[in-house]
């Protein structure tokens, strides 16, 4: 199977999902009025509906009826007709007053029929039974019991037909209660190395081949849940699955797909219970083998494949990530709260006899209750248009994840037929052919590893760097700043490196002519939309150029922050572009990067004329920025060596505070983190591990440090996690702050304790601390020695420091701070060009 660039994954999921053929007469072409079709408890959505011939021309007659639904027997709004030739496309309103999906269902004259929903606070949807008090113990128990009981007895047989290529290919079984679980086990016939692995559970049905995820990259392990072996003749195996099934169905006197069977008899009798610990203990097998990388054990599944990644990453510590997408299973009690359950509707297939006891049971099979005990990053998919597992079942099971990675799209109008590029994105991510699987680490010995521990070994030490902000660019001249480049035959070229200078005269007159050996540059003047072409080439040919110099001639580094445009910006927007906010559907513009909703955007500009054609959403335009970026970062490299030279690119800082498009009240801590991860996959993919190391800066809002995956506004809420994150830092105006030196004092020792914690949290995770931004206008005199102390303290590991730019930190206001500010320069703490064995290079 190919796999796909991630990063362009669900971008056009949803228009390709708009309009569906039904029938060769009526087809339906549904779009609501919010593009990521999702709304808040109560408001209002807007439906507009064309009929179309299959030609795709305009019906202009004939009648459709329309009904509102909660996807289950809660009527919204009961059967209407519409007159195709009163109007053509027609408008349906309506609202749900819970959280769930609020589903419209047409129906032509013609028997053509459609059905789409929206999303109604769908994150606080929930399972539609409690989670049983015992749940961890059954299934603990089960697994020790079946291990106690019953020898695992491993089987393989390779099979020479299908192993003439870069793997071999086995069928295999394993010993489970009541008989065995079987399945298909592909090997890299390469056995210098140890490879990643796939494991999947197929959709329900009969599968007698699992040779299409073979290959010779990774180890993949297909199981099946029916208990018998599977006949390479599928037309055998067809049968065999038919005649087990109908035997089920006498047994257990159901009048539905075999995986209702024996829930009603007891848990232990349900017919995916063995093939559950079967599979678990497969999983085991597989990993003891010395040729698997366990550091790479992925899952991949959709419907019954989706419900069984669930209960394997559930049961089954092995795992390291996993794709689930329209699960099935999930929502058996659904029933209750008037609300349609997923395959294979559980109780509704039971007699009446038996239903009492399968709703007892059936919670120990929901995987909304597997769903806590999975602490691995997981993406899931659900569609909007699925009525065989609609998408309340899949994102009960979702909300109750354990994990602090994971993310969730629902794809608009898309049925339980999954879209094929969904599909194609899930599997590269789940097979770890993503980098972003495991980060790609960086090369013993190259210009990023060297940086990265210099930075830690200054940590530890009672030095820091002082980094300066914008020195060698004039981010506020608007045509581009032409100091660093020349111009030939119409192309920006950047000037020898020996007639580059890198004065910066307006920190360097209080530094006594030294330079900072760490500086920052600001991306919102290389990329973007708000300014003209020529302006971002000009910015990014003459910061090559001194960022070159700078890295040659004395060993210095750059930090990169992003004060992104906001892509929804007006033309003329009279304020910098970052703190313009778009309202209504298009107010969270970072859940729209994330599942490629969203509207055409990105042609605002500050001059008041557009300079290019809309992007069709956010996530195009976003993807269209970092390709710049990562052209940009590309093209730094030692003039005289050709190596990398490292980068530190901050993350969108300062995010648990509200004056950011991206910051707190406009995204959630979620979605926040996904995003971070989004932007990091993509620039590893594009420049490899040896050129960006990723900064997580927060504001001072927070008050309290937290745990990863907080909800509330902590320290951790918006932590990426370990694997996209080099440096941790703060953006703090309060250190020092005060008129009186005793309020002076108290914010000082708000700001140690915050950094003490941060830097506790650094020496666990193997991370740098730095003061990320300091500074502020009407500053005390003596703030440079309170940055001073700050950075000095006792328990603190900073790394580098940085006093914003102007008068906000660097340029003084007062003769005593300018005194204050060259005292500083001289600290024997203070590291900067010319400090014995400072320089990065």
């Amino acid at each position: 199977m190919e796999n796909p660039d991630m990063n362009k994954l669900f971008a056009c999921i949803g228009a390709a999902c708009l309009s569906l053929a039904v029938s060769a007469k009526t087809l339906f072409t549904v779009s609501a009025d919010r593009p990521d079709c999702r709304y808040g408890v109560g408001e209002t959505a807007t439906f507009t509906v064309t009929a179309t011939d299959g030609k795709g021309a305009p019906l202009k007659s004939g009648k459709v009826a329309w009904s509102l639904d909660n996807f289950g027997s809660d009527v919204i709004s009961p059967r209407a007709e519409v007159d195709l030739a009163a109007g053509n496309p027609f408008r349906v309103t309506g609202s749900l007053p819970y959280p769930g999906f609020l589903r419209l269902n047409l129906k032509a004259a013609d028997g053509s029929s459609r059905v789409w929903s929206v999303a109604v606070a769908p994150e606080r949807v929930k399972a539609s039974s409690s989670r049983p008090a015992d749940f961890d113990a059954f299934w603990d128990n089960a697994m020790a019991r079946l291990a106690r009981e019953l020898p695992l007895d491993p089987r393989m047989e390779r099979v020479a037909e299908k192993s003439k290529g870069a793997f071999d290919y086995y069928n295999v079984s394993f010993a489970t209660f009541g008989g065995r679980v079987y399945g298909f086990l592909t090997i890299p016939k390469d056995k210098s190395r140890q490879y990643p692995v796939l494991v999947t559970v197929p959709g329900a049905g009969p599968y007698h081949n699992g040779s299409w995820y073979g290959s010779g990259d990774r180890i993949s392990l297909m199981m099946n849940v029916l208990p018998f072996r599977p006949s390479r003749d599928g037309k055998k195996f067809e049968a065999d699955y038919r005649r087990w099934e109908d035997g089920l169905k006498k047994k257990y006197g159901t009048n539905g797909p075999y995986g209702t069977a024996g829930i009603a008899a007891s848990r232990e009798d349900y017919v995916y219970y063995s093939s559950i610990l079967g599979i678990s203990r497969a999983v085991d097998w597989l990993a003891a083998r010395p040729e698997v990388n366990t550091e790479r054990i992925g899952y991949y599944g959709g419907s019954q494949g989706g419900a069984f990644g669930y209960f394997l990453l559930g049961l089954n510590r092995n795992f390291t990530r996993g794709a689930m997408y329209i699960p099935a299973m999930a929502d058996h009690l659904a029933a209750r709260q008037k609300r349609q359950a997923t395959w294979p509707e559980l109780l509704r297939n039971q007699p009446a006899s038996g239903r009492a006891a399968a709703e007892k049971n059936a919670p120990y099979f929901d995987i909304a209750h597997f769903a806590p005990r999975i602490r691995v990053p997981v993406r899931s998919a659900v569609g909007l248009g699925d009525t065989t597992c609609p998408p309340a079942g899949g994102w009960s099971a979702y909300n109750a994840l354990g994990s602090n990675d994971k993310s969730m799209v629902s794809v608009p109008g898309m049925t339980h037929k999954a879209d094929a590029a969904l599909e194609q994105g899930l599997f590269a991510w789940a097979c770890g052919t993503d980098p972003a699987f495991v980060a790609p680490p960086r090369t013993p010995g190259s210009n990023a590893a060297r940086v990265f521990e210099r930075l830690k070994a200054v940590g530890a030490s009672p030095n820091y760097y002082w980094a300066w902000t914008y020195p060698w660019l004039d981010h506020g001249n608007w045509g581009g700043d032409r100091r660093l480049v020349q111009e030939k035959d119409g192309k920006f070229l950047p000037k020898p490196l020996a007639d580059v200078k890198l004065a910066c005269d307006y920190v360097s007159r209080y530094s006594d002519g030294r330079r900072a050996l760490v500086n920052y540059a600001d991306l919102a003047s290389l990329v973007g939309t708000w300014h003209s072409p020529r302006y971002y080439a000009i910015n990014r040919t003459g910061l090559t150029a001194a960022i070159q110099k700078q890295w040659v001639e004395f060993g210095a580094i750059m930090v990169f922050n992003w004060h992104m445009d906001q892509p929804y910006t007006t033309n003329g927007f009279p304020q910098a572009s970052y703190r313009f906010k778009s309202g209504g559907a298009d107010r969270n513009v970072i859940r729209q990067i994330l599942d490629g909703t969203g509207g055409p955007c990105g042609a605002g500009a500050i001059e008041g004329k557009s300079y290019r054609e809309p992007a069709p959403n956010p996530r195009a335009w976003f993807l269209e920025q970092l390709a710049d970026v990562a052209d940009f970062i590309n093209g730094l490299n030692d003039p005289e060596t050709g190596e990398p030279i490292p980068v530190i690119l901050r993350y969108p800082h300062e995010a648990d505070g509200n004056w950011f498009w991206w910051g707190n009240g406009w995204c959630t801590a979620e979605e926040f983190r996904a995003f971070c991860r989004f932007e990091a996959d993509y620039l590893r993919r594009a420049c490899g591990p040896d050129r960006i190391l990723f900064a997580y800066t927060p504001d001072r809002q927070w008050k309290e440090f937290g745990k990863e995956g907080d909800a509330a506004n902590t320290f951790l809420a918006r932590y990426p996690g370990d694997a996209y994150t080099d440096v941790i830092g703060i953006d703090d105006y309060g250190i020092g702050n005060g008129k009186t030196t005793e309020q002076a004092e108290r914010s000082l020792a708000r700001s140690i304790d915050r950094l003490r914690q941060m830097s506790a949290f650094a020496e666990e995770r193997n991370l740098v601390v730095c003061i990320s931004e300091s500074g502020g206008s009407g500053k005390r005199d003596d703030f440079w020695v309170y940055l001073h102390r700050a950075a000095t303290a006792e328990g603190v590991a900073c790394a580098f420091v940085d006093a914003w730019c102007w008068i906000y930190g660097m340029k003084p206001e007062t003769a005593a701070s300018e005194a204050d500010e060259r005292a500083f320069a001289r600290r024997p703490e203070v590291l900067m060009e010319g400090s014995p064995g400072a320089g990065f290079r």
